[in-house]
């Protein structure tokens, strides 16, 4: 949990699952998908007309990675955004100004980007925040004791530190903001909740 201080995990320690919260939002997409409030071929421009192409990139092509969209987290600046606050419109500026990798549909390649968008669009769809929408979606339907949406870094409460390796382990310097990974990187959780939740989705 804490490389530096010595601090054991245990099966409560909560870890920040990056990229694993994307099947999170997935779900959420899909949940409300079969509600009718949205289709897997409504084009980005329902929602984002602006966005280059828009109107060629539909909601399958955002869960598959297929839209095209630059990655934004690979930016040359990440490094210094990531630590900071940001709002949709800075981040929709952001998108905005960046070409496609590729023709929407045409080929896969992993992007962030994708999922920004995904997270913005459950929260218009369903009138709630990312945060109150996991909560009444997934971690109580499941019984999710350790499974959160939150920024911030609290070993005190049992949150593992991120670390990298460079001549021995040690804590990252700075943890990206909520605000920037959102749906695609910004859930807490533990092994077993995450045990849980996949098991819940295939049963």
């Amino acid at each position: 949990a804490d490389a530096l201080q010595g601090i054991q995990a245990t099966e409560q320690t909560q870890y920040r699952i990056g990229s694993i919260s994307k099947v999170f939002t997935s779900v959420l997409f899909l949940q409300l998908m079969e509600e009718g409030k949205v289709q897997l071929d409504a084009p980005l421009s329902l929602f984002y007309p602006d966005l280059p192409r828009a109107e060629e990139i539909n909601m399958e092509m955002l869960l598959r990675h297929r839209s095209g969209l630059f990655n934004y987290t690979a930016l040359a600046d990440f490094e210094w955004f990531k630590d900071s606050v940001h709002s949709e419109q800075t981040l929709l500026a952001r998108i905005d100004g960046l070409p496609l990798d590729f023709d929407p549909g045409s080929r896969f390649a992993y992007s962030n980007t994708n999922y920004i968008l995904l997270t913005f669009i459950v929260e218009r769809l369903s009138g709630l925040s990312y945060a109150e929408l996991l909560e009444k979606r997934i971690v109580q339907p499941l019984g999710l004791q350790h499974t959160f949406y939150a920024n911030g870094l609290h070993p005190e409460m049992g949150q593992a530190l991120s670390h990298e390796f460079a001549a021995d382990w040690r804590p990252l310097s700075s943890e990206t903001h909520l605000t920037v990974s959102l749906g695609a990187g910004g859930i807490w959780s533990t092994p077993q909740d995450l045990n849980r939740f996949l098991f819940g989705i295939f049963h």
